[in-house]
């Protein structure tokens, strides 16, 4: 069984949160959580042309010296495939978004559906739209999970998602929703 790690961030100011005062090319982060070696976060991004969007980044953590040394270093050195799921203009869009990805666990294991996504470029900025595969996939033990496949230099990557990741991610933006509407 996955343990859910997470942690809600809210460490920006009221006023930077609206879409229309963040700094172009910078994620806002409003939640994350991480379930093993898969990280998620809900983010906004505004692009350079004023494009502002929510997002879902979700990536998969490498731990080289882990792999290299058996996990003896207390250093560490990671590397991190991630592509960003677009969630949409506004944040009931992406509330609509989240109950889509929450669709896909009534489906059939094996069910594969196109998303709209964009490939991180590093240094938190997000590069040209793509589409990306979403698969059903069966638990060894019991229920399901969403695997997403993208590529990553010369392989392709594949990042994991479970039901209560996305509820809690769901949760966090609608407590943001909340905070905002209170300003």
């Amino acid at each position: 069984m996955w343990a859910v790690i997470a942690i809600i961030a809210f460490a920006f100011d009221n006023t930077a949160a609206s879409a229309k005062d963040i700094p172009a090319g910078m994620r806002m982060e409003i939640a994350s959580a991480d379930e093993d070696d898969n990280e998620c976060s809900l983010f906004t991004y505004k692009d350079e042309d004023g494009n502002f969007g929510y997002y879902l980044g979700l990536g998969r953590v490498f731990r080289i010296l882990d792999i290299l040394f058996d996990g003896d270093l207390n250093n560490s050195f990671d590397h991190i495939d991630e592509v960003c799921l677009c969630l949409g203009a506004t944040p009931e869009v992406a509330l609509a978004s989240f109950d889509t990805l929450l669709s896909m666990f009534d489906k059939d294991a094996n069910t594969v559906i196109e998303f709209p996504a964009r490939m991180s470029t590093g240094a938190e900025k997000l590069g040209a739209a793509t589409r990306i595969p979403c698969v059903v996939k069966k638990k060894f033990i019991g229920g399901k999970y969403l695997q997403f496949h993208f590529p990553s230099g010369k392989h392709t990557a594949e990042a994991n998602l479970s039901k209560s990741t996305i509820k809690f991610l769901k949760k966090g933006l609608e407590l943001d929703m909340k905070r905002h509407k209170s300003n």
